[in-house]
């Protein structure tokens, strides 16, 4: 950011020549406007952290994972209404990460809605959500708070890179949240390389229900989940993504056209491992190559990747291994 100078008024050589009153008053030179500790562009404008943030205020499930991972405990965190939780309602890494630093977390159940009040007693000088669905209503009245940041363009569909990036720009740690985000992708790589069976796949994150097959749900690049997929090379066939506008999140495919995804090597999905036997006794559905090979990822509601497929730099680390390991797996049964 440029510093804006202001310049002081003196008596010139001009006015000096014609006489300059030395009972006039001594003219007062104004200084320099401070220049900010950060400004981060967003969503809804620009905002400007005057000064470094001393207690900050990480809002929605994913974002105090960033500021924890930066060795800085928030002074308040949302709750995490759903999956594998502590008993303040954090997921476990975001739990361990507070008892590593020897903070008891104070949390917001704010599932239904901000808790305005609870977040203003917290004193935050720093508000920050770049991984949400933040509204402009919400944005500005959590400004007369504090600076708040919100997510950078569209809604809930902030990478874990972006969301660490924005995260260390906010706190002036950039050196070190590039360093985190180093290592993590180097965690990434290391598990890819021991599945060499996943080098040219491709994959679907989907929403199945076995009682009802009639519409299956295809999550889209943009929402993370599918995007982490995309990311370790395991990318959406075209033709299913064609059948999306812009903006979406997903797109639904009726039994009609199950066909579309026979060009699916693996199918991610949410449920039990008897999900697989179920799709594969439904002769329609049982005409996928990916069900009838049995290259099904199943993701468990009491698993801690229920959460952790919504990857962040604390999640990855927790929960890699084991995702990486059950991609691996389903892409061998895919070669069957």
């Amino acid at each position: 950011m440029r510093r804006s100078k202001s310049i002081a008024a003196v008596c010139t050589a001009a006015v000096l020549l014609t006489g300059c009153s030395s009972s006039a008053p001594a003219a007062t030179a104004v200084p320099e406007a401070e220049e900010a500790f950060a400004e981060i562009t967003h969503v809804y404008g620009t905002t400007v952290i005057p000064s470094e943030p001393q207690r900050i205020v990480a809002l929605y499930d994913s974002n105090p994972d960033p500021v924890l991972a930066l060795g800085i405990a928030p002074v308040g965190v949302s709750k995490t209404g759903y999956g594998v939780v502590d008993e303040h309602g954090l997921p476990p890494w975001t739990a361990a990460a507070f008892a590593d630093l020897g903070v008891e977390p104070n949390v917001f159940d704010d599932t239904d809605g901000l808790d305005f009040e609870a977040i203003n007693d917290a004193a935050p000088d720093l508000i920050l959500a770049p991984n949400s669905g933040m509204t402009e209503e919400e944005y500005q009245r959590l400004s007369e708070i504090a600076p708040t940041v919100p997510y950078r363009e569209t809604a809930y569909a902030t990478t874990w890179k972006e969301e660490m990036e924005v995260t260390a720009q906010a706190l002036g740690r950039e050196a070190e949240g590039a360093e985190i985000i180093a290592e993590t992708q180097a965690l990434i790589d290391a598990e890819l390389a021991k599945y060499p069976a996943l080098e040219g796949k491709t994959a679907a994150f989907c929403w199945i229900d076995p009682s009802d097959l009639s519409v299956i749900y295809i999550y889209l690049p943009l929402d993370p989940r599918a995007g982490f997929l995309e990311e370790i090379g395991l990318e959406l066939p075209q033709e299913l993504k064609d059948m999306a506008a812009e903006g979406d999140f997903a797109v639904t495919l009726s039994s009609e056209n199950i066909d579309m995804l026979n060009s699916v090597d693996i199918i991610v999905c949410y449920g039990e491992e008897s999900i697989i036997e179920e799709l594969q006794a439904n002769p329609v559905i049982n005409t996928v190559p990916a069900v009838r090979n049995g290259a099904i990822v199943p993701i468990s509601s009491t698993s801690e990747l229920y959460i952790g497929t919504y990857v962040t730099v604390l999640s990855i680390p927790a929960v890699i291994d084991q995702y990486i390991g059950m991609l691996g797996e389903a892409a061998t049964k895919a070669e069957q």
